[in-house]
Parts: structure tokens; C-alpha cells; sequence
């Protein structure tokens, strides 16, 4: 910075006292610029990390409103006859019975469904996303007849086409399994029941002993 030596009252300044202070109006006009390109660029950082802010919140009031896993469930069962439901009979290979017969018995809600419904066998949610199920079968004693059960993305009646989903099958009066399936809104899932033995026939005993669990896990 330039020194600007005494100039004394109704003295002359001369051009060295001038260049001095021309010298320093120019310093000072050059610090109060880099000062408020300093002060612009906080700023811009201010804004920067409240624009940031803004978008945190925003995400973290969109994850407030999204609904949990168990937010949506429903149990059915049958309508506990205590008599024979289904049968299903193997008459060869290309047979229903073969292939499989939808758990028209299934569909008796067990306290109330959220997000979801289930009638004759069908299971139908109003929430897409991820379903894990759990669902078994209990059967007529006495046959030695080999038996499936699983679930299928189909509302047929019969021979449903597609992934057996949670396919479990046994000689047992009783069978149970599970599965996760992604489905959309309305997208429909069956249970159902297959003999694998030719000329074979399996019942489904209605005694509350058939059911079908599901519960929303996650999008």
C-alpha cells in the first residue's frame, strides 16, 4: 500500500501525494471486491447446503409415509364342516387332478384382512409389492396317495400355468409350506392341490386345519 505523506493545510498536493492516494482508493476498491466475492461464495455455499436440507426433509417425510412391513395382512381358513372339502383325483399324466386343483375351500377370514381379500381359494391384494405366505393343506385320512400343494399367479380352476411357488409334497394327512411372491395390484395367487399318484385320490378335510397366511413385507 502506498504511504501517503503529510500534506498541510491549503498546501498543494503534489502528484506524488496524488499517486498515493489514487494507489490507495485502488487497494481499498480491491479488498472490498475480494471481500464480497468472499462473501458471494458463502452464500452460495448457504444456499447450496439449504437446498440440501430442503431434500433431506423431503426424503425423510417420504419415508414417514411409507407404510411398514405387517402393514397389510389377512388369514383365511375353512369353514370348519368337519367333512370332506375337494377331491382330487389322478386320472393319468395330462389330468387335473394331476396338475393341480385350486383349495376352493380355502376363504374364511380369520379376524380382518387389510390390504388384501381371499374367496374360494383365490388370494388377491390391493397393495403391490412383496407377499410372503405361509399356507397348508390338511387332507381325509386313509390314502396312501402321494400329494402337492403350492401356490400359482392364476385364478384357474385347474392346471394353472406358471412358477408352483413353495411346492411341497408327501404321503401325510397334513402338508404346509411357504413362499414370497412379488405381485401387483389385483394381481391374483390360488392354492393348489395335486394327487401324483395314477388312478390315486386325495380329500381335503375341512376341520380348520387348511390355511392361508400373508403379510406385506416391503415394496
Amino acid at each position: 500500500m502506498a504511504v501517503i505523506s503529510h500534506v498541510g493545510f491549503e498546501s498543494v498536493a503534489s502528484s506524488t501525494h496524488q499517486n498515493g492516494l489514487i494507489d490507495q482508493v485502488n487497494t481499498n476498491t480491491s479488498t472490498i471486491a475480494t471481500v464480497d466475492n468472499t462473501v458471494s461464495g458463502h452464500t452460495t455455499s448457504i444456499n447450496s447446503l439449504s437446498t440440501r436440507m430442503g431434500t433431506a426433509e423431503s426424503s425423510i417425510t417420504s419415508l414417514q409415509g411409507q407404510a411398514r412391513a405387517g402393514a397389510y395382512s389377512g388369514d383365511w381358513t375353512d369353514n370348519n364342516a368337519l367333512s370332506g372339502g375337494v377331491t382330487i383325483t389322478n386320472a393319468g399324466s395330462s389330468s387335473a387332478g394331476n396338475a393341480g386343483v385350486k383349495a376352493a375351500d380355502l376363504g374364511v377370514a380369520v379376524g380382518t384382512a387389510t390390504g388384501c381379500s381371499m374367496s374360494s381359494g383365490t388370494f388377491t391384494p390391493t397393495i403391490a409389492g412383496k407377499w410372503e405366505f405361509f399356507f397348508g393343506v390338511q387332507f381325509v385320512g386313509g390314502s396312501s396317495a402321494m400329494r402337492a400343494i403350492y401356490l400359482a399367479v392364476s385364478t384357474a380352476a385347474n392346471t394353472p400355468s406358471g412358477v408352483k411357488y413353495g411346492l411341497n409334497a408327501a404321503v401325510s394327512d397334513a402338508i404346509s409350506s411357504g413362499a414370497r411372491i412379488v405381485l401387483n395390484a389385483n394381481q391374483s395367487v390360488s392354492v393348489y392341490v395335486a394327487c401324483w399318484t395314477t388312478s390315486g385320490s386325495v380329500q381335503v378335510w375341512r376341520a380348520q386345519g387348511n390355511l392361508l397366511s400373508a403379510t406385506w413385507i416391503g415394496p
